[in-house]
């Protein structure tokens, strides 16, 4: 098969580009960033508490 001589070659940056709305486990992101959330929540209280424990001896 002839390549076709006035198409110029697509730049390795722009291949990628064409799958990345592609999602595989849909949802799978958002289950993952909510996930993130709560545990940087939890996180965040955690050292709130050892700060007062800390701040009260």
């Amino acid at each position: 098969m002839e390549r076709n001589k006035k198409r110029q070659k697509m730049p390795n940056s722009q291949r990628a580009k064409q799958f990345a709305p592609f999602e595989a486990l849909h949802g799978l992101g958002a289950i993952l960033r909510k996930a993130e959330e709560e545990h940087a929540v939890e996180q965040e209280t955690k050292m709130e508490v050892n700060l007062k424990s800390v701040n009260k001896k």
